[in-house]
C-alpha cells in the first residue's frame, strides 16, 4: 500500500485535527512564520476553517492572536530542541472563542501538531475551580459559625447551671439574684437555639405563607416599644414615625415583617454606644419596589396595593461598604474573634434577609464606618378589606409585663392542658394553678379526649406534638364532641414557625396559637384576653 494512502487514511480516520506546517524564514534564516501544507477534515472543524482557505496561507494570517500568546515561539523552540510540546492557545473565529490543545513535533524543515478543543474542559475546570473556592469559603463559615454558637450555646447554659447550683445551697436576697440571673441566661439560651432552629427550617426551603390581615401601623409601634427598655439601658433614645398615607390594614404576614424588624432594630441597639435609634414607616412611589406576595391576580391587578418602606437608622458604629455584599449572608460576621465586643451567631440578617425574599419585598442597606447604618425594608401588600381579628397582627408581640391573675374564693375556671412532656406540664400547670385556675394535666390526645368527655373545662391548652395523636387530629377530635361547647377556646402551643401549619391548625378548630417556649406572662395574657380571669364570672 503507497504510503501516502496510508498517511491520508490516518489523517482523514482522526478524530483529533492533525495538521503538517512549513517553516517560513527571513533572510538571517530566522523562522518568523509557518505555512499550513495539511490538514484533515476533523482540523477544519476545530479551526473553523475548510482546507481550501488553509493550505499555502501562513499561521499568523489565519490566527492572528498565534503572535502574542507564545504559539509561534513554541513552534519555533520545538525545531531548535526536538522535542515533543503541548500547548494551549486561545483562537477567535467569527466573534467565538475557543481554546485549542496542541501537541507539537518537529519534522524536516517544519511541524506536524494534532490538536483538540479544550473549551469545555477549560469552562469545566473554571467552574469546578469556583465551587472548591466557594465550598472551601462556606466550609471556613461553617467552622467560625459552629466556634460562635459553641460560644454562644455554653455561655448562657453555663449561667443557668451555675445560679442553679448556687440557688440550691442559699437563702434569703441571694436566691433572688441567682434566680434572675438563671433567667436572664436561660432567655440567653433561648434566643441562640429560636435563630439556629428559624435558619434550619428557612434553609430547608421556602415556606408556603398563608397572608392574614394584621394592622401594620400596630406592628410598627408594639415593636418600638418592645426595644425600648434595651435602648433606654443604654441611654439610647427610640423614636419611630409613621407615614399615615401608609394604610393601615393589610394582608400579610405579621410575623414574619415583625421578625424582620425585630432583629434589625436589636442589632441597631447592639452596635450603637450614643445616639439614637429611629424607625420609620413611609409610602413608596405608586409604582411596587418589588413583587407581592398576595396571590389573588384580581386584588394585585386592581391596584389595590400599599408599597412602603420600613427604614431602621442608628448613629452606630457603621459597616465598612466593603462587608456590605457579605452582610446577608449565613453565618457572615464583620468580627468573629472569639474575643469579640459583640455576641452574636451572624445568621440573624440571612434570616431577614430570606424573610424578606419570602415576602417579595428587598432588604438593603447603607452605611459607612463611624457614621451609623440604615437597613431598608421595601414591600408590596394588598389592602385588607376588614380585620377579622384585631388581635391577629399582634399574635406574635407579647405583653411586656406580668399579668398573673389574683386568686379569689370565686369559681375558679379550668383548663384542660396536654402536653407530652410531664416536665414542662408540671411546670405549665403551676404556673395556671398560681395563677388561680384548675389544672388537668394529661400528656396524649386520647387522655384529653376522655376528660373532656367527663368534665366541663372553660379553657383547653393543647400541645401540638402530642405522642398518641398529633395537635390538629387532636384539636379536630375534640371540637367534634357533642359535650365541649364550640365557645370554649382551644390554645395551641407549637414549636413551629410555619404560616401554613398555623393555618391549618386554626382551621382544625384552635382559637388561638403561640409559639413555644414562652414566658408566664405571654400564657396568662393569651387566658385572660380568651377567658378572662381565673374567677371572673
Amino acid at each position: 500500500m503507497a504510503p501516502e494512502k496510508v498517511l491520508t487514511g490516518i489523517m482523514n480516520s482522526a478524530l483529533d485535527g492533525v495538521a503538517v506546517l512549513r517553516t517560513v524564514r527571513n533572510a538571517s534564516d530566522r523562522v518568523v512564520d509557518f505555512l499550513w501544507i495539511r490538514i484533515n477534515p476533523a482540523g477544519e472543524r476545530i479551526i473553523g476553517l475548510k482546507a481550501d482557505a488553509l493550505i499555502g496561507q501562513s499561521l499568523l494570517k489565519t490566527d492572528p492572536d498565534a503572535a502574542h500568546d507564545g504559539l509561534l515561539e513554541c513552534w519555533t523552540a520545538v525545531l531548535k530542541t526536538g522535542e515533543t510540546v503541548c500547548h494551549q492557545h486561545r483562537r477567535e473565529c467569527e466573534g467565538i472563542e475557543s481554546w485549542i490543545e496542541y501537541s507539537v513535533a518537529a519534522i524536516d524543515d517544519g511541524v506536524a501538531v494534532t490538536f483538540r478543543d479544550v473549551t469545555a474542559r477549560r469552562h469545566a475546570d473554571a467552574a469546578l475551580h469556583a465551587a472548591t473556592a466557594e465550598a472551601a469559603r462556606f466550609e471556613q463559615a461553617k467552622t467560625t459559625f459552629l466556634t460562635l454558637v459553641n460560644h454562644e450555646l455554653r455561655t448562657p447554659l453555663n449561667g443557668v447551671l451555675c445560679a442553679l447550683d448556687l440557688l440550691a445551697d442559699s437563702s434569703g436576697a441571694d436566691r433572688d439574684l441567682f434566680l434572675d440571673t438563671a433567667l436572664v441566661s436561660a432567655r440567653e439560651l433561648n434566643k441562640v437555639v429560636h435563630t439556629i432552629l428559624n435558619f434550619a427550617d428557612l434553609d430547608a426551603g421556602p415556606a408556603a405563607l398563608k397572608p392574614v390581615a394584621f394592622d401594620l401601623h400596630d406592628l410598627i409601634e408594639s415593636e418600638a416599644a418592645a426595644i425600648a427598655p434595651a435602648a433606654a439601658a443604654k441611654n439610647l433614645t427610640v423614636g419611630y414615625s409613621i407615614d399615615t398615607v401608609v394604610p393601615r390594614r393589610l394582608i400579610g404576614s405579621p410575623r414574619s415583617i415583625g421578625q424582620i424588624v425585630r432583629t434589625l432594630l436589636e442589632n441597631a441597639v447592639k452596635f450603637t454606644e450614643a445616639g439614637s435609634v429611629e424607625l420609620t414607616l413611609t409610602a413608596c412611589p405608586s409604582s411596587p419596589p418589588c413583587d407581592s406576595t398576595c396571590q389573588d391576580r384580581g386584588i394585585r391587578d386592581s391596584g389595590a396595593m400599599a408599597c412602603f418602606s420600613l427604614s431602621i437608622r442608628d448613629t452606630g458604629i457603621g459597616i465598612d461598604p466593603k462587608f456590605h455584599a457579605s452582610l446577608f449572608q449565613a453565618f457572615s460576621q464583620k468580627d468573629s474573634s472569639p474575643n469579640r465586643l459583640h455576641e452574636g451567631c451572624g445568621l440573624g440578617l440571612a434570616i431577614c434577609s430570606r424573610l424578606a425574599d419570602q415576602l417579595g419585598g428587598a432588604l438593603s442597606v447603607q452605611s459607612r464606618q463611624g457614621q451609623g447604618s440604615v437597613f431598608r425594608l421595601d414591600l408590596s401588600l394588598p389592602l385588607a378589606p376588614h380585620l377579622d381579628d384585631p388581635h391577629i397582627g399582634n399574635r406574635h408581640i407579647g405583653s411586656s409585663k406580668d399579668t398573673t391573675l389574683p386568686s379569689t374564693t370565686a369559681p375558679r375556671k379550668r383548663i384542660l392542658l396536654a402536653d407530652p412532656s410531664e416536665a414542662s406540664g408540671m411546670v405549665t400547670a403551676l404556673m395556671l394553678k398560681r395563677a388561680g385556675f384548675e389544672v388537668e394535666t394529661v400528656t396524649g390526645g386520647l387522655d384529653a379526649l376522655r376528660l373532656a368527655r367527663l368534665h366541663r373545662f372553660d379553657a383547653m391548652v393543647i400541645d401540638m406534638a402530642l405522642p398518641d395523636m398529633n395537635g390538629i387530629m387532636t384539636v379536630k377530635a375534640l371540637r367534634r364532641l357533642p359535650q365541649l361547647d364550640r365557645s370554649v377556646p382551644i390554645l395551641a402551643i407549637t414549636g413551629s414557625l410555619d404560616a401554613y401549619d398555623d393555618q391549618r391548625r386554626l382551621a382544625a378548630g384552635a382559637t388561638d396559637l403561640m409559639v413555644k417556649p414562652f414566658r408566664k406572662s405571654n400564657l396568662l395574657g393569651r387566658l385572660e384576653r380568651l377567658v378572662g380571669t381565673a374567677s371572673e364570672p
